[in-house]
């Protein structure tokens, strides 16, 4: 079965832009803007979670909670911008995959995809090339 990832960020630009550079990497992206269609949406098991901890209905915690607690084999990256949410120690009790800064840094989130991507059949290089040309030009129409 082919990865598919849930996007979850309230922020319509970083939200495109995640879900433009999954799309180019092969990875079919849906999209939640809050807690409730998150938790909606996780009836359709994603192999990947990228994850904003502030969302208009309250902390992503809860939906790192929701994870956690069904026990769901999502690789989870939390996006979070430092002062204005959860602490990440406060959140390494629920093991995210990855904590990225906001604003997110591309390179470091390409970084981070490469290694999630990569199909057996792949070298390394060849799965990180595709994500790092995307993340690029991403990285370029945000600027």
């Amino acid at each position: 079965m082919r990865e598919h990832a849930l996007v979850v960020e309230s922020q319509p630009q970083t939200r495109q832009a995640i879900c433009q550079l999954l799309g180019r990497a092969g990875i079919a992206t849906r999209a939640a803007t809050s807690i409730s269609e998150t938790l909606r949406k996780l009836d359709r098991i994603p192999s990947l979670v990228v994850l904003d901890l502030v969302l208009p209905d309250g902390s992503g915690v809860e939906v790192l909670e929701a994870i956690h607690a069904a026990a769901i084999p999502a690789r989870v990256a939390v996006l979070s911008a430092g002062g204005d949410g959860p602490s990440v120690d406060w959140i390494a009790k629920y093991r995210p995959d990855a904590v990225f800064g906001k604003p997110l840094d591309f390179e470091d989130f390409v970084d981070w995809l490469a290694v999630f991507d990569a199909q057996p059949d792949e070298s390394p290089h060849t799965a990180e090339i595709k994500p790092r040309r995307a993340a690029r030009e991403l990285a370029g129409s945000l600027s």
